[in-house]
C-alpha cells in the first residue's frame, strides 16, 4: 500500500529580485548583514541623517521596509520595489533611505559554503527612531506573524485541508515552496508557488492554504502592523 508523508515548515522570508538581473536567495537569518550589527547600522544611519542635515518626516508613522542586495564584494545596491501603494504612503520615508543607502558602507555579505555571495538583506527603516534620543533595541524592533494556536494550530489547520490523494508521483521525494503574504489585517493574499515544482502537489498546498479562513495576527514593526511574506517549504516522500 502506498504510504505517503507530508512534511513542512514555516520560515519568514523576503524573496526580491534584482531587475534584468537573476533571482539572489534570501541573507541568512543567523548572520549579521552590516558590520558590528543592526546596532551600528542603526547608529550609522543616524549620523548620516545629521550630517546630511535631513529633517524629520512630519508623519512621525512613516516606516519603509527595503530590499537591499549586497554584493560578494561588500558593496549594496537598491532593490526596485514595484508596490508602489506602499511607496506613496511612506514617501518621506523611502526618498530618506534611498539618500542614506549611498553612504552606508559596513555592509557583510553572506557566506554560504565558506564562500562570500550576493544575497538580499531586508532593512526596516523608521525615521523618527533617529530623530530620538533613545537607544536601539533589535530584539523590540519588530514582531513576526503569529497564527491563533501557534505553528501546530497552522500545521493542523493546512493538513486537514489538504488533498493527498491528488497527488501523483514516480518520485520517492517531491518538494515545492509556497510564498503568501499575511497582511496589515492578518488575512493571507498573494499565494504562489516558486521554484521548480510538481504540479499536482503545487495545486494541492496552494488550495490547502486558501482554504485556512482564520486570520493571523499580523506582523509589527514598533507596535505597527504591516505586511510579512511568508515561505512554506513542502515535501512529499512516497514509498
Amino acid at each position: 500500500m502506498l504510504k505517503l508523508y507530508l512534511f513542512f515548515i514555516l520560515i519568514l522570508f523576503v524573496k526580491v529580485s534584482a531587475q534584468g538581473q537573476a533571482d539572489y536567495g534570501v541573507f541568512p537569518q543567523e548572520q549579521e548583514f552590516y558590520r558590528g550589527g543592526k546596532i551600528k547600522l542603526f547608529d550609522k544611519i543616524r549620523t548620516l541623517l545629521k550630517d546630511h542635515n535631513l529633517q524629520p518626516c512630519e508623519d512621525d508613522q512613516q516606516f519603509y521596509t527595503a530590499s537591499v542586495l549586497i554584493r560578494e564584494n561588500a558593496t549594496a545596491v537598491f532593490v526596485k520595489d514595484f508596490d508602489s501603494a506602499n511607496i506613496a504612503r511612506n514617501r518621506c520615508a523611502y526618498d530618506m533611505f534611498r539618500k542614506v543607502l549611498p553612504h552606508l558602507k559596513g555592509w557583510v555579505p553572506a557566506e554560504v559554503g565558506g564562500k562570500p555571495t550576493a544575497a538580499i538583506a531586508e532593512v526596516r527603516f523608521i525615521p523618527a527612531d533617529h530623530f530620538e534620543e533613545k537607544r536601539f533595541h533589535p530584539n523590540e524592533f519588530t514582531k513576526q506573524p503569529e497564527f491563533p494556536g501557534g505553528f501546530a494550530a497552522f500545521q493542523k489547520e493546512f493538513g486537514k485541508n489538504f488533498n493527498s490523494k491528488s497527488v501523483d508521483s514516480d518520485a520517492k521525494t517531491i518538494s515545492i515552496q509556497v510564498s503568501f503574504d499575511v497582511n496589515e489585517l492578518g488575512k493571507m493574499e498573494n499565494i504562489k508557488v516558486t521554484g521548480d515544482h510538481n504540479w499536482d502537489l503545487a495545486v494541492a498546498a496552494v488550495a490547502a492554504v486558501q482554504r485556512i479562513t482564520m486570520r493571523w495576527k499580523p506582523a509589527e514593526v514598533n507596535g505597527k502592523a504591516v505586511k510579512a511574506s511568508m515561505r512554506l517549504p513542502i515535501s512529499m516522500r512516497f514509498r
